[in-house]
């Protein structure tokens, strides 16, 4: 995530898709997709855990 999150801002994407291996990556490749929105989902649940 260390290295997502930087790139999705970065280049102003709403979301980017996992993929496995190396070069250039084939549709069986794509492992799944992290969008902005799963970002702030789990700020917001280590928010949650941590009360003031």
């Amino acid at each position: 995530m260390f290295d997502v999150i930087p790139r999705l801002w970065r280049k102003h994407a709403l979301m980017t898709l996992v993929v496995r291996g190396h070069g250039i990556p084939r549709p069986e490749d794509v492992a799944g997709v992290i969008t902005k929105e799963h970002v702030a989902d789990s700020v917001a649940e280590s928010v949650r855990i941590y009360p003031a």
